[in-house]
């Protein structure tokens, strides 16, 4: 017991030793040590853009071949690993659906014009005998002295008057009805007879068959039934890149072996795209290699770049630069050994740039974060 007392009195002289008077300081502006080197940047102007890159390889050119028409299978002329000739019959479909399409159409539209030809004639026909009435009441009005008589015939011409004008728009609409309905078959018509005969699929340069869609299934038109490829030819297939994502970029080209090639973007069916999708499988992207070289080899290695927001000759300063709080973005402005915090409107920016649209001119000196 005696022990224990003699420790909590050590511990309360310590304690009592250790107690300071509070006083008010300021805390000194963080500064760099003497010794270290402040790392500064100077506002210049330059280009700016941002860059997607995407994996991809090169493959084969191909083309997708399908028939204009939907329709049966007549006849599949090739076989997969087939080499063709361009101009060379691939596959024909059976279009005798087409023909018979093109012969109702036809007997419709005879029919359409005897039937309008006999209609038109009674209108024109109840028209004339209403005008002929017309005139007879005239004429008798013309005749007659007696008051009443002219009173009556008067109105009766009037009444007339307007049957012949209800009969004339009768005859107008059903003429105008008729013409309508006339050019809708003839456009039906001229849309089949210009499909007609063109139930071929033609190789359009020389290759070898990749792929041959099933031949016992109905096939319908614009649907890719053969795959064509060119071995003189190269082509890039990446990751999926969106159409819109390309149709707004600035600029996108193919990185092989380190060389920049021009790129020719084949778009992607959307509905391709799904069906691919929900299949569980991955949708690529192809581009034609315009300005290809003995370089590109089938199976390399290559990089889509997309270029994006690209803007010209603009003030750009390090993105390590810029600092940013719950009211702005701001960077420091070396002024000698001194730092000034200037705030900052900030543009494009990348992993490397900002634009700086507003806050600062071509030649101030910024802070860099180490």
């Amino acid at each position: 017991m005696k022990k224990l007392y003699i420790t909590i009195i050590l511990i309360s002289v310590i304690l009592t030793g250790c107690k300071t008077t509070p006083t008010t300081t300021t805390t000194p502006e963080l500064l760099e040590p003497v010794s270290v080197n402040i790392d500064t940047a100077t506002v210049k102007k330059g280009d700016i853009y941002e860059t997607t890159v995407y994996n991809a390889e090169v493959i084969p050119y191909t083309n997708d071949l399908s028939f204009q028409i939907s329709g049966n299978i007549s006849e599949v002329l090739i076989a997969l690993g087939d080499s063709v000739k361009k101009g060379q019959v691939l596959a024909t479909l059976d279009e005798s659906d087409l023909l018979d399409e093109v012969k109702s159409l036809e007997e419709t539209k005879d029919n359409m014009l005897k039937t309008n030809q006999y209609n038109n004639t009674i209108l024109e026909y109840d028209l004339e005998i209403l005008k002929i009435e017309l005139k007879q009441l005239k004429e008798t009005l013309d005749l007659t002295t007696d008051e009443l008589e002219k009173k009556n015939l008067k109105l009766s011409i009037d009444i007339k008057s307007a049957d012949i004008n209800i009969a004339e728009l009768k005859l107008k609409q059903a003429k105008e009805l008729q013409e309508y309905e006339l050019n809708n078959i003839n456009q039906s018509l001229k849309e089949r007879k210009e499909k007609t005969g063109q139930n071929k699929i033609i190789a359009p340069f020389d290759g070898s068959i990749a792929y041959i869609g099933d031949e016992n299934k109905f096939v319908p038109a614009e649907s890719t039934f053969i795959t064509i490829t060119d071995p003189s030819k190269t082509m890039v297939k990446s990751d999926y890149i969106s159409n819109s994502e390309l149709h707004l970029s600035n600029k996108y080209y193919a990185l092989i072996h380190g060389k920049e090639y021009s790129l020719e973007n084949i778009p992607t069916d959307l509905e391709e795209y799904y069906k691919i999708v929900l299949a569980g499988g991955t949708p690529k992207t192809k581009f034609n290699i315009t300005n290809s070289d003995e370089a590109v080899q089938f199976g390399d290695f290559a990089s889509i770049c997309v270029i994006s927001n690209f803007i010209k000759d603009t003030l750009v300063i390090p993105i390590d630069s810029i600092y940013s709080d719950n009211v702005s973005k701001y960077v420091y402005i070396m002024n000698g050994n001194s730092r000034v915090r200037t705030d900052v409107t900030v543009g494009v920016s990348t992993s490397s740039l900002a634009e700086i649209t507003n806050g600062l001119k071509e030649g101030d000196n910024v802070y860099v974060k180490n």
